[in-house]
């Protein structure tokens, strides 16, 4: 694919799978060159397979089916009618509607055959993470391996910031190595700049991952989970769990934790070489969302982890984010000065004290 590209229908394969099961990740392929914008949207859908066995409401024996087979497509695509043919005749309770399509066989076949036709060397870099990704996912949900997850009445909830960081990996660190070696093997950058990407990469990943932790608390909360690490919340005596908000020292020293891997994922944009101008305005079109997401909650820090707990930045802010990527990526310094202005207004709206 490095020398001819993807049909026009199996792009538009792509997109509208995009559009249907990521739509914040759907905006971000036209600023990327074409042909690694086909790669890492191929390889995102692939990632949302994954998500959708961990998202299911299944035992772990029938997940854990479920993420060997989709171990097996990644080493051997050809294996996709055979493996979608038996996941439609199975439930999948959990999955709307969209997300279902792309676990059978009339909507996630083509996947596979995309899969199937890309150059092994994205082909490898691509299975490599995800089964990374899946063996994690797997681990998570089995009792007997880490990261641990402990059940607090009704709910199941990570045990320690170990746990917490370990979970944050395999779903979105995996990702941040995932995209780095694409854009290596595509541009060929050099052995310093991968270095330096490889250096912050995995705060990136944990940084967006955070943020929609925290922003999808009481949803993951309703249908039973909690991300947040366990003994946090012992030490205030899981009153989030009543959501009647939490004390704002220990909003301040959550929220905290996120902004600070946030702001590590700064680097990880202000190593990517300027030429390659559409990776980094993508790349900033994930970071400043999730900046304006963690003001927006310190803003909101006294309904935080209540049943008024809503944390979504308005279109507006949306589309000033796009303006500003536009800028930012083509200046570091001016991306510094952005980081710096967030620092400032995250604390003073949590009062909190600068050493």
């Amino acid at each position: 694919m490095s020398q001819s590209s993807l049909s026009t229908q199996q792009v538009q394969y792509l997109n509208k799978a995009l559009n249907r099961v990521a739509r914040t990740f759907a905006i971000l392929p036209p600023f990327i060159d074409a042909v690694l914008a086909d790669i890492m949207s191929l390889a995102y859908l692939v990632c949302r397979v994954v998500d959708s066995i961990e998202d299911c409401y299944q035992p772990f024996q029938w997940k854990q089916q479920r993420f060997n087979e989709v171990r097996q497509l990644l080493i051997t695509p050809s294996l996709a009618k055979e493996v979608l043919t038996h996941w439609t005749d199975l439930d999948w309770p959990g999955l709307n509607e969209d997300e279902l399509a792309l676990m059978q066989l009339d909507g996630g076949f083509e996947l596979w055959e995309i899969y199937e036709l890309i150059p092994q060397k994205f082909r490898s870099i691509i299975q490599y993470w995800v089964t990374e990704m899946a063996v994690g996912m797997e681990n998570t949900i089995n009792p007997v391996r880490t990261p641990h997850v402990v059940e607090v009445g009704d709910l199941s909830v990570l045990s320690e910031p170990k746990d917490y960081d370990e979970y944050c990996y395999y779903v979105a660190g995996t990702v941040g190595y995932l995209q780095t070696e694409l854009i290596e093997a595509f541009y060929g950058f050099s052995s310093d700049i991968v270095d330096k990407l490889k250096k912050h990469c995995l705060a990136f990943g944990l940084g967006l991952q955070k943020t929609n932790i925290v922003k999808d608390f009481l949803e993951d909360f309703n249908r039973g989970i909690c991300y947040l690490p366990n003994s946090w919340l012992a030490e205030i005596e899981h009153t989030p769990f009543d959501t009647d908000g939490a004390p704002i020292e220990w909003v301040k020293f959550v929220l905290s934790d996120v902004k600070n891997a946030l702001d590590e994922a700064a680097e990880y944009i202000g190593a990517i070489p300027y030429q390659t101008v559409g990776i980094r305005q993508a790349t900033l079109l994930c970071l400043l969302p999730a900046y304006k997401t963690i003001l927006l909650a310190a803003e909101k820090s006294n309904l935080l982890f209540t049943q008024a707990h809503q944390i979504k930045i308005s279109r507006k802010t949306l589309a000033g984010c796009f303006e500003d990527a536009q800028l930012l990526s083509q200046d570091n310094g001016l991306l510094w000065q952005y980081r710096a202005d967030v620092d400032k207004s995250f604390n003073q709206l949590l009062k909190v004290s600068i050493p």
